[in-house]
């Protein structure tokens, strides 16, 4: 028996307490039983006083002896003992047998009583050894059965706890099957209890996040790295090929700007990753008062030049003022990656909505785009790091890969939720801030 297992302790637990429950019963009814033994001793002990001294008293009234034979042979018969002595103490009746000793007090053989006479006293006791006796065995034979009953209970309690526990264990062997490279496996439920189904629903589901989380990250580190590796090979490539023999300085400066270009996308990309780490790390910084819609004016603004190159029409909806309480720079990287997006994959020369609107205790962001459908459409990896729907779009309009993952872990820090709904005829993103 493992005293750590909670099978140990439960059983513990109930021996314990039942053991107490057991000792507290015992001792009320060791005590109840002599109080009781106690008290029958005493009536006898007073009835046969009273009858002693009536008569007594009759026969001091009627000017002749008591006849004491008849009196020990009364008493004997209640299972008492008399004892009668004159002023000097000698015993002038005596019922046979043993009877209460001088001078008359309750001890542990005897429990007495007194009847006061002309010329002396008598002493009825009742012998209280042998009921003290029976008492004690009684104690004896009620502690050996409290134990009985406390082993068996024990035992049966101990089988009753394996068998409720029995499922969790069998749960348990079935769990070890799974580790973080197989995460796939699904939990049979051992029993039909309400509890235990619960619990096998539970660990199936987190089991299912943690599957699906293991997996997106795996897909992060397989495209980062290829994210990575390819300005790489390219920086790599042409300061390689630059070097191979000499050049003319034209060509040199065509080697370095090609380079250059390079850096600054690997710049780019590793600020994306530790912007995003930062994020998901969730570390704390002070809140401000921010103009949600000056901050979209002032990136329509920024973003002009693109939404002109691809002849888009941008159409805005703001109230005058929504202030909320937000990091700033989270504000403003959340509200330009949705516009650059929207700008970079709407469909040339179609229409862009942009509106801002407050309700209750929220600012709502909607950004409609016109775009062709996505088949195989899947919010939940839109979101995730580099993943691209389409490869070849996404070559025509650059990018890391990281911007809606960026969205989605600000959004997540703040308490915020984001969005993303295919249309009919584009891509809708929703933001919900709180005020």
């Amino acid at each position: 028996m493992r005293p750590k297992s909670l099978r140990s302790r439960m059983t513990a637990t109930f021996a314990l307490s039942f053991a107490a429950l057991i000792a507290l019963f015992s001792a009320l009814l060791l005590w109840s039983a002599r109080i009781s033994a106690q008290r029958n001793a005493d009536t006898l002990l007073l009835n046969a006083a009273n009858n002693l001294r009536s008569e007594y008293e009759e026969a001091q009234k009627g000017g002749f002896a008591l006849n004491w034979s008849n009196e020990m042979e009364e008493i004997g018969q209640a299972n008492l003992a008399l004892l009668v002595v004159d002023e000097q103490g000698v015993a002038l009746h005596k019922t046979p047998g043993r009877v209460p000793p001088l001078p008359a007090a309750a001890s542990y053989e005897w429990r007495v009583k007194t009847v006061s006479l002309a010329d002396g006293m008598a002493i009825i006791g009742f012998h209280w050894e042998k009921t003290e006796q029976a008492l004690v065995r009684q104690a004896f034979q009620l502690t050996a059965l409290s134990l009985l009953m406390l082993f068996v209970t024990t035992l049966g309690a101990w089988s009753l706890v394996g068998r409720t526990l029995s499922p969790i264990y069998r749960l348990s062997v079935q769990a070890e099957s799974a580790s973080a490279d197989n995460l796939n496996i699904r939990l049979n439920s051992p029993s039909q209890d309400a509890e235990i189904t619960h619990l096998v629903e539970t660990l199936n589901a987190l089991m299912g996040r943690l599957s699906g989380a293991i997996s997106a990250r795996e897909r992060f580190y397989a495209a980062a790295s290829h994210e990575l590796r390819t300005p790489l090979q390219t920086l790599n490539g042409s300061l390689e090929l630059a070097l191979m023999r000499p050049r003319e300085a034209e060509e040199y400066r065509k080697a370095l700007e090609n380079a250059y270009t390079q850096s600054e996308r690997l710049t780019a990309l590793v600020q994306a990753l530790l912007l995003l780490n930062q994020l998901e790390t969730r570390s704390v910084q002070k809140k401000e008062s921010v103009s949600l819609n000056e901050t979209c004016e002032r990136w329509l603004a920024e973003l002009s030049g693109l939404a002109m190159s691809r002849q888009l029409n941008v159409t805005t909806e703001f109230p005058e003022s929504v202030t909320i309480e937000a990091i700033p720079t989270h504000a403003d990287i959340l509200v330009r990656n949705l516009i650059e997006n929207s700008l970079k994959y709407a469909t040339a020369g179609s229409d862009i909505r942009l509106t801002l609107c407050v309700e209750r205790n929220v600012a709502i962001l909607t950004l409609f785009n016109e775009c062709v459908s996505l088949r195989d459409w899947s919010e939940e990896r839109l979101f995730e790091p580099f993943y691209r729907p389409d490869s070849s779009r996404n070559s025509d309009t650059g990018g890391n890969g990281l911007g809606l993952a960026i969205c989605k872990a600000i959004a997540t820090a703040n308490g915020w939720t984001v969005h993303l709904k295919q249309e009919s005829n584009g891509v809708l993103a929703e933001v919900v801030v709180k005020r």
